[in-house]
This record gives structure tokens, sequence and C-alpha cells, in this order.
């Protein structure tokens, strides 16, 4: 029961993309109606006209039906989870919720073109042939979705460990940056008293949180937080002077000096600092640049 728990919570991709949403759900309604016009499984065999329209009618439907769930996903994530917490087990629950509608929507339509009558044991019927024609390609794509992309940043991380510790043994050799690390920047408000003055090797990174960016930072080594009235791509515009800070995400700008490991899941890449337990997620669209930035 553990080992099947510790599977549903490992984290998993979430691609939010519209466009890859879209054509997501065209491919799937191109297959289903290619794979009813063809072999006309269930009562399509008893039909002897409209065999096209009524096939395309299905491949409609499916596609509607998962592009309605991923808008409507869109609008959950953003209010109410995000991608970072997305994991095995939400994904085949979204994927199981795919095949419960699916099955509805053509039961309905099936009603509707004279096909089959509207009866609990027809949707039931439909459900059922619904869910045992998806779930082993669903679950199937899940998990061996899952076990590659670990795979795929779990080996890149390890490369990646091996050169930030190849750089962190010949840093003592580079005294002269020293003055560049010590420097003291100001990062601005829009309430201009509570800006804050700060040395660049204090700063470990920094996180949108609406309106507001949170500064986090050492101070006799503890990690503090500090709360400005600022937006992050205003603050990362303040800092592009400074070569030593990147925004990896959406929410996040970090200062590449502070990162002492680099971790891998599912999902891609994440930063771990040098105090405490933080760990920091980096964009997919970034990880080609992982390489060469550390």
């Amino acid at each position: 029961m553990n080992l099947i728990s510790e599977k549903l919570n490992k984290p998993y991709y979430l691609d939010l993309n519209l466009r890859k949403q879209v054509s997501t759900a065209l491919l799937v309604g191109g297959f289903i109606f290619l794979f009813l016009f063809v072999f006309r499984p269930f009562e399509l065999s008893t039909l002897s006209h409209n065999i096209l329209e009524i096939s395309l009618g299905y491949g409609l439907v499916t596609s509607s039906t998962m592009l309605f769930l991923s808008f409507l996903l869109i609008k959950v994530i953003k209010k109410f989870s995000d991608e970072e917490h997305w994991t095995v087990g939400k994904a085949i629950f979204w994927n199981m919720l795919h095949l419960f509608l699916i099955g509805i929507f053509n039961a309905l339509y099936s009603n509707w073109i004279g096909v089959t009558e509207l009866s609990i044991s027809r949707l039931l019927w439909f459900q059922m042939a619904t869910i045992l024609i998806g779930i082993f390609p669903v679950l199937g794509m899940i998990l061996i979705s899952e076990a590659a992309m670990s795979r795929k940043y779990l080996k890149q991380a390890k490369l990646i460990n091996n050169e930030i510790l190849e750089k962190a043994q010949h840093s003592s050799s580079i005294k002269s940056q020293k003055n560049i690390n010590e420097k003291i920047i100001s990062l601005s408000s829009q309430n201009e008293n509570e800006s804050l003055e700060i040395s660049v090797d204090d700063l470990l990174f920094i996180k949108s949180a609406d309106n507001y960016v949170e500064v986090y930072f050492t101070e006799n080594q503890t990690i503090q937080k500090r709360l400005l009235r600022n937006t992050l791509k205003s603050i990362d515009e303040e800092l592009k002077e400074h070569g030593n800070f990147f925004r990896c995400h959406k929410s996040y700008l970090i200062n590449l000096d502070k990162i002492i490991k680099v971790n891998g899941n599912a999902q891609g890449y994440r930063f771990k600092l040098k105090l405490g337990d933080i760990e920091i997620p980096v964009s997919r669209q970034y990880n080609e640049r992982i390489h060469e930035l550390l």
C-alpha cells in the first residue's frame, strides 16, 4: 500500500500550453473517429448508412469534452493549485475524469442520433466500455512517462552536480570576484520607505507573491524573509547588471552562486540552496541552459 501511495505522490509534469492541449484533443478525437469508422464496434456494426457522419460525431464529442476539461483545468490550477504540486495520482484522476465524461456525452450523443436508448443501464454500459478501453493506455502512458522523465533528469542532474562540485573546488583560487560579491544592491518597493539594501552575497532568491515579492536572504547564518510591494519582472530588470541572478521560473529569481545541488524528477530540475531545505523549481524551457549557467 505504501508503494502505491509513494508512486501516486511522485511529481508529474503538467503541460498547460493551450496549443498542446488543443492538438492532443484533436488527435484523440481523430483516433476515435477512425477507430469507429474502420472497425464499427458495438451497435455501429448494425448500421448500413451514415457511418462516416456518425463516427465523425463521436470523434467531435470526444475532442469537445477534452477541450472543455483542458480549459477547466487551466482555471482550476490557477485558482486552487499549481504545476509544482501536480502528481502521478492527480494526472491519473484527471484522465479518468476525461474517460467518465466522454462516456456520458457519447451515450447522450448515441441517444440523440437514435443508435441506442437512454437509460441507466445504457449509461453504465457506455461508462464501462469507455473506461475499459481507456484505462490501460492512460495508466501505461502516465507511469511510463513518469519513469522515463525521472531517469532523464536524475541522470542529467548528476552530471550538473559534478560540474558544480568542480567549480566549487576551484572557487577558492578566484579571489578577484570577492569585491563584486560583496557589493550592496538596493531592491526598490512601490512604497519607497520599504526598499531593501542588501549584499549580493547574502541574497538567496526572490519569489513572486501576487502584487508583492518575497526576498529571501541570509543574516547571521539564518534565512530571513522580507516582503516588498513590487513585481518579479521589475526586480529582474533591476538585477540585470549582476550576472549571477537568473529568472529560473515564472515565480522565482535565484542567485546562482547559492546553488549547491541540482535535483531532478519528472517535472524537470530543482535547485537546492546552501542553507535550509529549500528547493527552487526550474521551468522546463530553461533545462537546456542549466549546464551553461552553472
